[in-house]
């Protein structure tokens, strides 16, 4: 049975730390399996598999899923996880689907939110305390305020950005 497990995987724990590698078998499928002797840790939803390739290169994937079969006759016993790339366009369509259910906040990354007006008042208290020369400053401004009075963003943004606006003026 282990001679079917080819190729090597690494498990990054909710600590970040990262363990292995351990002998998996990468299919088409979304199912990863591990022999209950080899991995000698407990794996949830939300840890990463590490997948190395030959080019020196990564691809990481997120458990979304663990199953463990008790062994049957020969067969030992099975962690069975499932993986989802991380990567995923169906994951980023459902965090932009979030932020625009709040547009004041955007989900990037993994669960990082970023509060649109906070980090567009940072962006302008940053510009006050650079050291542009004043025509760069009001450039700089001016720039945000042409990006603000899109009537796109506006209708994202909501009141957010005629609040924001304001303190530009």
């Amino acid at each position: 049975m282990e001679k079917l497990y080819t190729d090597d995987a690494y498990i990054i724990d909710g600590e970040g730390k990262r363990r292995g590698p351990y002998k998996t078998r990468f299919g088409s499928g979304n199912t990863l399996t591990f022999l209950d002797e080899a991995l000698e840790i407990v794996v949830d939803t939300g840890y990463w598999i590490v997948r190395p390739l030959d080019d020196g290169g990564e691809m990481v994937f997120t458990v979304t899923g663990y199953t463990f079969q008790e062994g049957i006759n020969r067969i030992p016993p099975q962690h069975l996880l499932t993986i989802e790339n991380k990567e995923n366009p169906k994951a980023e369509r459902e965090a932009l689907q979030k932020s625009l259910e709040n547009p004041n906040r955007l989900a990037t990354g993994d669960d990082h939110v970023v509060n649109i007006p906070e980090a567009f008042i940072e962006l302008m208290e940053r510009i006050d305390a650079s050291d542009m020369t004043a025509e760069e400053k009001k450039e700089a401004k001016n720039g945000i305020k042409k990006l603000l009075g899109n009537r796109g963003v506006s209708a994202i943004l909501g009141d957010a950005s005629s609040g924001l606006l304001l303190l530009l003026d």
